[in-house]
């Protein structure tokens, strides 16, 4: 993504033709403990070898090293760290080199995602994964690094935004991920979960995948682009689509390339640097902010040792002349200092980095390798990506927290990681999607339970975040907690900080109901049963008192309200009195039933719904049950989520044939995300809608537009329906899940998805259960909460570390 360099221990670059992007290894200074420590560890592990798979198996201070043995802090040892007593042949040694037998050649980053090039040839990646970018074949988020599919003999690699690529020994070039625009380069517009080749390119020497554009150098010292061309990314001195890889206007001796967003820069092997694509704010540096379909030399700039491209920014070190950054500097990122936040269209020195070595650049971060070993960084720093121990940004360089000795570093979007000369990966930022690579949960596939959630009375589960009303211990002292993303407030803390832990609203509201939706939060205040929301705003789902989104609880229905739903961006309420619904928020496909079709803030009433006991909301659809147990629903149906045999939108309420009408009727009512489910007071379930990823329960994984009997479970008490997938609770007290399960949120144990109910092992005496987009959570008899599934967010309650502004040694294991 960005080019690279390494550096020996004196500081002197040595040039690898593997990757691009700029690279910089990593030391840490560990804060020092007493050595009280290790025997107490000692103590702890008991006897014999002990071989860890987390660094909190290793004691407080304690590190999971790649050969599965603990380390603590040491301040005699080069490497800041020596083996615990229980470390079998090396018990009581320094840590020295990693993985001797297979080191670690090369990093690349890409915007949530990493990869690296061992010695045997062969490529390991993790973090997001939602296009298939890290290659195992699967679209599933990794914490640790795992091997990419197929590919071996690799000599260079490269990570985009949302793809990857390699190239082989072969001079062939292989791609993998998000393929909307061509970036593959396979001739096809479909995502690629694992590598494929790119025909028509072979002698390369090295690759660079910006965000929807890739480019190849190839031997001769020309280069090959292929992707978007919408900002003349391709170099190819137009802006018109180009079927296949195209060459690059007019530039030989080419040596590497670097890419991030929508701009290129390419290093020559005279030391000039040369750049094209978007310049809407001078990233080019070009002394213009017009778009650049052929590359355009950076006048000024001569003995360029490498060079890095950021999402609208460009930096390069030089080799006798210091560093240099130009384009977007909203975020600090070009490290001039003064408080300014000014961009540049031309080269603009850094002031404080006076002996790089080599450079890389995030989103809006930029980090140095300077000479000696050490790294510094400047910029945007919210997700703790400048390494230096705090949250706060800055517009000069500040040094990354203890680094030293390093001969590699990559920057993401919001995480940078480095590597050490003794072979060791250490990440800092970001971590949601698992990028850092620290073994932490991105998903469960097993339930788990929920700490410090006393009493809890029920749990509802949103896009990406979970509350819970928990109560005293006498019943009283009502309280909301939530957990989980919160970048509109939806956790109701007066922040935009995502938290992995329960914790109470910033102002307390005792409630007798809350419900999530994807970005919004409503409760049912006790007593009174006025409706107060939170979160997301923008549509009008908070009600008419905040048309933007809020941190806090604001009103949004005065009059009781007797049941509550929440939506995609849309909320209802069921009136406490004569059984009318009234709905706000998103409206464009009918989902507020009020037959008008558009958004609005006032609640409104549901027209012809006067007898209705529950209701339920999905994506952008809405349903209901009346006092008689008929079904009805409304909003959008284009999969057959209304039930009504159509998949037409409707504006306003209709019927629900339900198979077998004219028996108990409905007792419950969910909607996922594209399908609905009812239960019956015989508990039967019946589901309708989409059903590509076995949602409805049926054994296959088709759609079905009338409602279809879930097969092969037990008399159920309760159902819930996610964002494709959907569980109930039978009256065993036990919890059946069926459908998507790429994040784990059928709780079985695996990752694949399935068409019929299957049970949760070891689930008991469960009492209720809620499905959020990709994740599930059940509450028991004894008041405590289990959840599963996706955690890229900290919506399953673990206290999963979601960034850290100081390194983190990765979970990278010697394969």
């Amino acid at each position: 993504m960005r080019a690279r360099s390494r550096a020996d221990r004196a500081g002197r670059p040595v040039r690898v033709g593997v990757g691009v992007g700029v690279g910089v290894g990593v030391r840490v200074g560990v804060v020092r403990v007493a050595a009280v420590l290790l025997l107490c560890l000692t103590g702890c592990l008991g006897q014999g070898e002990f071989l860890c798979t987390r660094h909190d198996q290793c004691g407080a201070a304690g590190l999971c090293e790649p050969s599965g043995r603990c380390s603590t802090p040491a301040a005699d040892c080069d490497s800041g760290r020596r083996y615990v007593a229980l470390a079998g042949s090396s018990s009581g040694a320094c840590v020295t080199e990693a993985c001797p037998q297979n080191p670690v050649l090369a990093l690349s980053a890409g915007s949530s995602h990493a990869c690296l090039l061992r010695q045997d040839r062969r490529i390991y990646c993790w973090g997001a994964n939602a296009d298939g970018q890290i290659g195992d074949g699967t679209t599933t988020a990794r914490s640790t690094p795992v091997p990419v599919q197929g590919l071996t003999d690799v000599k260079a690699i490269t990570a985009g935004e949302r793809h990857s690529c390699a190239v082989l020994s072969d001079g062939s070039v292989y791609c993998w991920g998000a393929n909307a625009d061509g970036q593959i380069g396979d001739g096809e517009m479909t995502s690629r979960p694992a590598p494929v080749r790119v025909p028509g390119v072979g002698h390369a020497i090295d690759v660079a995948a910006g965000s929807v554009a890739t480019c190849a150098v190839i031997e001769d010292g020309s280069a090959l682009c292929w992707g978007s061309n919408a900002f003349g990314q391709l170099g190819a001195g137009t802006l018109a689509p180009q079927p296949g890889p195209i060459e690059v206007f007019a530039l030989r001796g080419i040596r590497t390339i670097a890419a991030h967003w929508q701009h290129f820069c390419a290093l020559r092997s005279d030391e000039s640097l040369w750049c094209w694509g978007n310049n809407t704010h001078g990233q080019i540096g070009n002394g213009s902010s017009i778009a650049q379909a052929e590359p355009a030399r950076i006048v000024g700039l001569n003995g360029v040792t490498s060079v890095s491209v950021g999402l609208q920014h460009t930096c390069a070190a030089t080799r006798a002349d210091g560093l240099w950054c130009w384009g977007d500097g909203s975020g600090g990122q070009l490290g001039a200092g003064g408080g300014t936040s000014a961009g540049a269209n031309r080269p603009a020195r850094v002031p404080s980095i006076g002996d790089p070595i080599a450079v890389t650049v995030g989103a809006q971060h930029s980090c140095a390798l300077r000479v000696g070993g050490g790294a510094w960084c400047w910029g945007n720093n919210l997700s703790g990506q400048l390494g230096d121990g705090t949250a706060d940004s800055i517009d000069v360089p500040v040094p990354a927290s203890g680094l030293d000795h390093l001969v590699e570093i990559v920057a993401g979007e919001k995480f940078s990681c480095a590597r050490r000369d003794e072979g060791t990966i250490w990440c800092w930022g970001d971590n949601h999607a698992g990028q850092l690579g620290l073994g932490s949960a991105v998903l469960r596939t097993r339930p788990e339970p929920v700490a410090d959630l006393p009493h809890v009375a029920s749990v509802t589960a949103g896009g990406a975040h979970t509350c819970a009303i928990t109560r005293g211990m006498t019943g009283s002292d009502q309280e909301i907690q939530c957990w989980g993303a919160n970048p509109a407030g939806q956790l109701g803390d007066n922040r935009n900080v995502d938290r992995a832990r329960p914790a109470a609203l910033k102002v307390p509201l005792p409630a007798e109901e809350v419900a999530a939706g994807a970005s919004h939060t409503c409760a049912r205040a006790a007593g009174e049963g006025r409706v107060l929301c939170w979160g997301r705003g923008n549509a009008g789902q908070l009600g008419p008192q905040s048309a933007v989104d809020s941190r806090l609880p604001v009103l949004a229905l005065a009059t009781p309200a007797g049941a509550l739903a929440a939506g995609g961006a849309h909320t209802c309420a069921l009136a406490a009195g004569d059984g009318s619904v009234l709905c706000w928020g998103a409206g464009s496909a009918g989902q507020l039933g009020d037959g008008k079709g558009a958004d609005h803030a006032t609640p409104a009433p549901v027209t012809g719904l006067v007898d209705a006991r529950a209701i339920a909301a999905g994506d952008q659809h809405t349903c209901s049950i009346g006092r008689d147990g008929a079904v009805r629903c409304w909003g959008r149906d284009d999969y057959g989520q209304l039930g009504d045999g159509a998949t037409a939108s409707q504006m306003s309420p209709i019927a629900v044939p339900l198979p077998g009408d004219g028996g108990p009727g409905a007792t419950a009512v969910v909607a996922g995300a594209q399908h609905s489910c009812a239960l019956d007071g015989a508990g039967q379930i019946f589901c309708w809608g989409r059903g590509d990823r076995g949602q409805l329960g049926s054994g296959s994984l088709t759609a079905a537009a009338p409602p279809g009997l879930v097969v092969g479970i037990p008399a159920a008490t309760s159902i819930a329906a996610g964002g494709a997938h959907t569980c109930a609770v039978t009256a065993g007290a036990t919890v059946w899940c069926w459908g998507a399960n790429d994040q784990g949120q059928l709780g079985n144990g695996a990752e694949t998805s399935i068409g019929a109910p299957a049970e949760i092992p070891g689930l008991t005496q469960i009492t209720g259960v809620s499905a959020g987009a990709s994740h599930t959570c059940a509450w028991r008899a004894d008041d405590s909460v289990w959840c599963w599934g996706g955690n890229t967010s900290g919506q399953l309650g673990d206290g999963v570390m979601l960034q850290t502004s100081t390194p983190q040694l990765d979970r990278v294991a010697c394969p």
